[in-house]
């Protein structure tokens, strides 16, 4: 348990660390973006909120980099692996309820990190 929380952390705190140099607008989304990914789990499930990000990602490159977020640390993980095109077609055939519990432990990391190194603009 221990080893997975280390594994959880590493990963979401490079995820966050990778946009600290990104403009203000765009971490000011982000931060939003993914503060609103865990209760948006659960009020959508996770796949609903997978097509979600997918659709607005071609408007919007914060919804596209939270959604290569996640998948990047379900591949990191070793959880689900996919080398297909279509993700969320194979997402389906997967053990849903397992990858959301999965995803909302990440996306309290993820929030804690992106907190910190993310300030807030007073």
């Amino acid at each position: 348990m221990l080893k997975m929380n280390y594994d959880i952390q590493s990963i979401a705190r490079k995820l966050v660390k990778d946009k600290i140099d990104k403009d203000n607008n765009f971490k000011k989304q982000y931060k939003a973006t993914v503060k609103s990914m865990g209760s948006m789990i659960i009020q959508n499930g996770l796949y609903g909120t997978l097509v979600f990000y997918k659709a607005k990602s071609s408007k919007k490159e914060v919804y596209d980099s939270v959604y290569k977020d996640i998948f990047y640390y379900l591949k990191e993980s070793g959880i689900f692996v996919c080398d297909k095109e279509d993700v969320l077609e194979e997402l389906q055939n997967t053990d849903l309820p397992y990858l959301q519990e999965k995803v909302l432990e990440f996306a309290n990391w993820y929030r804690r990190f992106v907190d910190i190194y993310i300030p807030s603009e007073d």
